[in-house]
């Protein structure tokens, strides 16, 4: 085959990984924001080890 195809596939494939890349960052970007802070915003405590949250 051309070997212009394959750059092309090799291109699409990259933008494919970055995408995911990106989409899973952001995901766990908002799963941590979630988690860490309240509806005002504020850092909510942690609980302290070896108790229950």
């Amino acid at each position: 085959t051309d070997p212009l195809t394959a750059i092309r596939y090799q291109i699409v494939v990259m933008y494919m990984l970055l995408a995911a890349n990106t989409l899973a960052a952001l995901v766990a970007a908002w799963l941590a924001e979630r988690t860490l802070f309240d509806h005002a915003h504020r850092l909510r405590p942690l609980p302290a080890e070896g108790t229950s949250p």
